[in-house]
């Protein structure tokens, strides 16, 4: 097995109505960072929009992990 397709394997599971933990969102951004998938392959990978994934990003860089706990309902008032 080649080394990147044992880290994809490692990656989280995507399902369609996966809820998205900070955790998970905190996995995908390292996976992107270490350039074991790109920021089009995370969007393709996990039905994200660019832009949400730009917010998770943004949040990351600006608090951290806790930055990603952020629900829905925070976001609409943002």
């Amino acid at each position: 097995m080649t080394e990147r397709r044992r880290h994809r394997r490692h990656l989280p599971l995507s399902a369609p109505n996966a809820h998205w933990t900070a955790h998970r969102k905190a996995e995908v951004i390292h996976r992107i960072r270490i350039g074991e998938i790109t920021e089009v392959g995370a969007c393709e990978l996990y039905g994200l929009s660019a832009e949400e994934l730009a917010i998770w990003f943004e949040r990351y860089r600006e608090h951290g992990d806790a930055g990603l706990h952020v629900t829905k309902i925070q976001e609409v008032g943002r």
